[in-house]
C-alpha cells in the first residue's frame, strides 16, 4: 500500500542521514552537511504530504484510521527535533565529547523516531490484514519488499566500503537496526551471491520453507532447494529459472504464480521478487522476497470455480427460457391464430367467405351515419337467385351450395374495392356502394347480373347449369331516410324485378309516404 511504501522511504531517508551524519562527524567529509539535513527535510516533507487534503493517495488510510494521523503528526515533531539537535551538536562538534549529553540526546531523538516509524509499520500491517478480501496489498508489499531489500543490499555495501574508515561501534548499530527490519518482516527475503549460493535468510523465510536453523540454508544453492521442481512436479531447469535469470542479466524478475518447495517436500504457492546487487557495475549477486500466497490462490480458485458453475447456470437457465419464450410464442401464435379464425367465423359466412349480417349491419350503420354527417350518397343492391329452390330440389343441396359460392365469387369480381358483398339469408345477398348514386349502382347492378346470366356453374364434372338473379336498387338519403328504410325499399325493388320477369334490376322510391302493407319485409 502506497502509505507503507512511504514509511520505509522515511526511515530510509532518516537511517542514511544519521549514518553519514556519524561520517562527517567521524572524519569522513566525502558527503557533505547540507546532504544530511537535506534528507532530514525530504523526510519531514513525505510525512507532511501523507496530511495534504489534495493527496487522494492516503485520504481513505487517513478517513479510516484517525491513529494513523496522530502517528504522522508525532514522526513531523520527532523528525524536526532530529535535525534541531543534529544541527546544534554539528555546531558544537569542536568542544563536544564523545559521549556527551548532546550525543546522547541525538542518539535518543534518533531511536525514538525510528521506533516511531517501526510502530506506525506495524499498526498498518495489523489494519491491512484485517481485510481478508485485499489480495491485490501483495503488489504494495512487494515493493515494501524492494525497499527492504535496498536496506540489506546497503549493509553489504556498508560492510565492504565502511570497516576501514567508520567508528565500529557505529556500523554496527546501523547494521543492527538494518537487520532488526529485515527480521521483523512476514516476507521471506533470501540473499544469494554471484553463483547462486545463499548467504543470508531471515526468519520468515525459515518459517515458510520448513527449516530451523540458518546454517541448513547457508553457502547451498538456492534453486536446488525450493525451486527445482514445477507444480506438475517436472524438474525446474536452473537455466530457466526466473531467480537464476537475474544473477546472468542483471534486471530484476517478478513471478506471480509459481511454487516454492519446503523442506519436507511439500510446496506452496509463492509470488516473489529477484533483484541483482550490483558492485563497481558488476552483478554480484542477488536478493529474492516472497510471500506465501495459498490463501490468495485458493481463494482464486474458488471464485474462478463459483464463476464457471455460475456461467454453466445462467446458460442453462438461459436455454430453458429460450425454449419456453419459443414454445410460448408458438402458443401465442396458434392462440392468435385461433382468435383470428373464431373472430372471423363470427363475422363472416362460412360457406361464402362474405360478410355475414352481423358484420353487415354494422358497417352499414356507419356508412349511413357518414353519408348523413357529409352528405355523400350511399346505395346498396338487394339480390335474390331466381328459382334457386329449383336448383337444390333438381341437382341436390350440394349443387345449390356450389351455385351461391359461384355466385359469391363473380360478385367480388365485378364490384370495386370500396364496396363489400354480404350473404343476408338463403339466396339472397346485399351489395353495398358507399360514396356511390343511384345511376352508378344501377350501370354496375346490370353488369353484374349479364355477368351471371353468362356464366356456366359447373355442378359437377359432366354438368354445368345457368342461373339469373333479381336486383333491388335503393339509395340513402333519396330513398329512405334510415338503414331500416334502405333495406326495406331495396327489398321492395328486388321483389318488383321478381314480379316482372326476373332476370331484372328494378330501383326502388321512397315509401315514407306509402303504405307497405304488401311489401315483404326481411330486416
Amino acid at each position: 500500500m502506497p502509505l507503507m511504501y512511504t514509511m520505509q522511504q522515511v526511515q530510509l531517508k532518516i537511517t542514511t542521514a544519521h549514518l553519514w551524519f556519524e561520517e562527517i562527524i567521524s572524519g569522513d567529509r566525502y558527503v557533505s552537511i547540507n546532504t544530511v539535513w537535506s534528507k532530514i527535510s525530504e523526510s519531514e516533507n513525505l510525512l507532511k504530504a501523507v496530511l495534504s487534503e489534495n493527496n487522494n493517495r492516503y485520504a481513505i488510510v487517513l478517513i479510516k484510521n484517525p491513529k494513523v494521523k496522530i502517528k504522522i503528526n508525532k514522526m513531523i515533531e520527532l523528525t524536526k527535533n532530529f535535525r534541531f539537535i543534529g544541527e546544534k551538536r554539528w555546531h558544537r562538534q569542536s568542544t563536544s565529547v564523545a559521549g556527551s549529553q548532546i550525543d546522547q540526546e541525538f542518539d535518543r531523538v534518533f531511536k525514538e523516531l525510528i521506533n516511531s516509524i517501526q510502530n506506525t509499520q506495524v499498526y498498518l500491517e495489523q489494519q491491512t490484514k484485517l481485510n481478508i478480501s485485499q489480495f491485490n496489498t501483495m503488489q504494495g508489499i512487494l515493493i515494501i519488499a524492494a525497499t527492504i531489500m535496498s536496506l540489506f543490499i546497503g549493509v553489504l555495501l556498508i560492510r565492504h566500503q565502511r570497516n576501514s574508515i567508520m567508528n565500529m561501534e557505529s556500523i554496527k548499530r546501523q547494521e543492527q537496526q538494518v537487520m532488526d527490519l529485515l527480521n521483523s518482516t512476514a516476507e521471506g527475503i533470501i540473499g544469494v551471491d554471484i553463483n547462486g549460493l545463499c548467504s543470508f535468510a531471515n526468519p520468515a523465510s525459515l518459517k515458510m520453507l520448513g527449516f530451523q536453523q540458518l546454517n541448513e540454508l547457508l553457502g547451498k544453492n538456492i534453486h536446488n532447494l525450493i525451486h527445482y521442481k514445477k507444480i506438475d512436479e517436472t524438474d525446474y531447469s536452473i537455466k530457466e529459472c526466473p531467480m537464476h535469470q537475474t544473477l546472468i542479466s542483471g534486471k530484476k524478475t517478478h513471478v506471480i504464480d509459481e511454487v516454492l518447495w519446503r523442506n519436507d517436500g511439500s510446496w506452496f504457492y509463492a509470488e516473489y521478487l529477484s533483484h541483482p546487487i550490483f558492485r563497481d557495475g558488476k552483478v554480484t549477486g542477488g536478493v529474492i522476497s516472497f510471500m506465501d500466497i495459498s490463501q490468495r490462490k485458493e481463494a482464486e480458485l474458488t471464485l474462478e470455480q463459483a464463476y464457471y458453475e455460475l456461467d454453466y447456470r445462467v446458460k442453462e437457465r438461459t436455454k430453458e427460457l429460450s425454449d419456453t419464450n419459443k414454445a410460448l410464442s408458438l402458443e401465442v401464435l396458434e392462440h392468435k391464430k385461433t382468435e383470428d379464425k373464431l373472430r372471423y367465423l363470427s363475422t363472416h359466412d362460412t360457406l361464402t367467405g362474405l360478410c355475414n349480417r352481423k358484420l353487415l349491419e354494422q358497417r352499414l350503420e356507419k356508412d349511413v351515419q357518414r353519408a348523413e354527417r357529409y352528405k355523400h350518397p350511399l346505395s346498396i343492391f338487394l339480390i335474390d337467385i331466381d328459382h334457386f329452390k329449383h336448383v337444390n330440389d333438381t341437382h341436390g343441396h350440394q349443387a345449390g351450395d356450389i351455385v351461391l359460392q359461384g355466385f359469391a365469387n363473380l360478385a367480388n369480381k365485378v364490384i370495386r374495392q370500396t364496396d363489400y358483398a354480404a350473404r343476408y339469408g338463403g339466396e339472397e345477398f346485399i351489395i353495398a356502394l358507399p360514396e356511390t348514386p343511384l345511376f352508378q349502382a344501377e350501370r354496375l347492378a346490370e353488369r353484374l347480373r349479364l355477368e351471371v346470366a353468362e356464366h356456366l356453374f359447373k355442378i359437377s364434372d359432366n354438368k354445368k347449369i345457368n342461373i339469373t338473379i333479381s336486383i333491388g336498387l335503393a339509395d340513402y338519403p333519396n330513398s329512405a331516410s334510415s338503414l331500416h328504410e334502405l333495406i326495406k325499399v331495396s327489398d321492395a325493388a328486388m321483389y318488383k324485378a321478381k314480379q316482372s320477369g326476373r332476370n331484372q334490376v328494378k330501383k326502388g322510391s321512397c315509401i315514407r309516404n306509402e303504405h307497405s302493407n304488401n311489401v315483404k319485409a326481411h330486416f
